[in-house]
């Protein structure tokens, strides 16, 4: 299988919207209310890329069609460092997992972000997501011992961090 890895275009954002769909009902059916899985549309994902220009999102791309992404940057909210990185999101349709994917997506994130002076790296996980949490793990995320409550949902998510070398 030859895999392409590269940053994103502005004109990836359909294929980004449709993968960040797919991705978010094949990983967390089960773990999200059904509701909430129904209103990630392909359509809904894909303006969001458009509106950010597709930056800061390395992407995987076989046979001409991207089967994952990373977003990383600066951190969304004050409970993490403003000078360090962010991974907002790793997502690698289901059919390509255990194939080193997302570990390379990873490593491109975090190879950016290390030229932009981060020396650590933050994400946000699903306290239920175990495959999650395991893979990071994996890669030196531990968890800091914050946790935030999703919305009115009773879902947490957990903070990790991960020290960058460069």
């Amino acid at each position: 299988m030859d895999i392409i890895f590269r940053p994103a275009r502005a004109e990836d954002a359909p294929q980004l919207g449709s993968v960040h769909s797919t991705a978010w009902k094949e990983t967390y059916t089960g773990l999200l209310p059904s509701w909430l899985l129904q209103e990630k549309t392909a359509e809904k994902c894909a303006a969001v890329f458009a509106a950010q220009h597709c930056r800061n999102i390395a992407v995987a791309i076989s046979a001409k069609h991207i089967i994952g992404f990373c977003g990383y940057g600066k951190p969304r909210d004050n409970l993490i460092p403003q000078n360090q990185g962010e991974i907002y999101g790793l997502y690698v349709l289901k059919q390509f997992h255990r194939h080193k994917i997302g570990t390379e997506l990873l490593r491109m994130a975090e190879r950016n972000l290390i030229t932009e002076g981060c020396q650590y790296v933050y994400l946000w996980v699903l306290t239920s997501n175990i495959n999650a949490k395991d893979f990071y793990r994996l890669f030196g995320f531990r968890h800091t011992g914050i946790e935030k409550k999703i919305g009115d949902t009773q879902l947490i998510e957990e903070l990790l961090v991960h020290q960058l070398f460069s």
